[in-house]
């Protein structure tokens, strides 16, 4: 998770997340220390196999367990630490919905400067454009998949750029979110805040695609 979204400690998941239960922090942390193993460097982590081992007693049942990684895992290294692995299990499992936006948005956010520009915001359509497809079994054309996404980019923009800077920060597209359904009735923003057992299909989809 970036730095804006990272737990602290458990003072600070409990009351980012208050409906969390009382034994979860430390229950986690267990689940953690049990499956990690050190990098080259001495880090301690999880892989996405030794992840989905972790969770999988708490969590099998949920369908979660690739999409809390697919947000813990920000830089793609296929290697999750403690503050990532707890403050993505917080915002996915137990946050409000605009926190779960918020990590997700963090997701598209590759320079980390609280904003989405027509680029990062295209990477982010197109990304749940060919999810989408792959639930239902279709594939977008690269031409097509393109031209859907800047048009799809380029609509958020222009109607919820509200400073005027060509970018959108997360409350503008949180704005775009609630008030235009369409641009989001099948992106993976919208299915995260919506249906945990789809976009957690997705998330693994994604993750098989992405290993072979």
């Amino acid at each position: 998770m970036g730095a804006r979204l990272t737990v602290r400690n458990k003072m600070d998941f409990y009351k980012k997340f208050p409906k969390a239960p009382a034994d979860l922090y430390e229950k986690e942390k267990r689940n953690f220390t049990k499956y990690a193993k050190r990098d080259e460097e001495g880090i301690l982590g999880l892989n996405v196999r030794d992840w989905d081992r972790s969770l999988k007693a708490s969590y099998s049942e949920k369908g979660i367990s690739h999409l809390i990684f697919v947000a813990a895992d920000r830089d793609r290294d296929d290697f999750v630490e403690w503050h990532e692995y707890i403050s993505a299990l917080g915002y996915i499992k137990y946050g409000t919905p605009k926190q779960r936006f918020r990590a997700v948005f963090e997701l598209y956010d590759k320079d980390g400067d609280g904003a989405l520009d027509k680029e990062e915001l295209m990477e982010g359509i197109s990304m749940s454009l060919v999810l989408n497809g792959m639930s239902v079994g279709t594939k977008y054309a690269e031409g097509r998949l393109q031209t859907e996404a800047k048009k799809r980019a380029q609509r958020i923009i222009d109607k919820y750029d509200f400073d005027g800077d060509a970018t959108v920060d997360l409350d503008e597209l949180y704005s775009s979110f609630q008030e235009d359904a369409d641009l989001f009735n099948d992106l993976f923003l919208f299915i995260l805040t919506d249906d945990d057992d789809a976009a957690a299909l997705l998330a693994k989809k994604w993750w098989e695609k992405k290993k072979r």
